[in-house]
């Protein structure tokens, strides 16, 4: 789902952006 900072959000594109840490 939604995890902005989550290492698993690399699943979604739009998380993706915001992951950073």
């Amino acid at each position: 789902p939604q995890g902005r900072f989550s290492h698993t959000a690399v699943v979604a594109d739009t998380d993706i952006v915001i992951y950073g840490g």
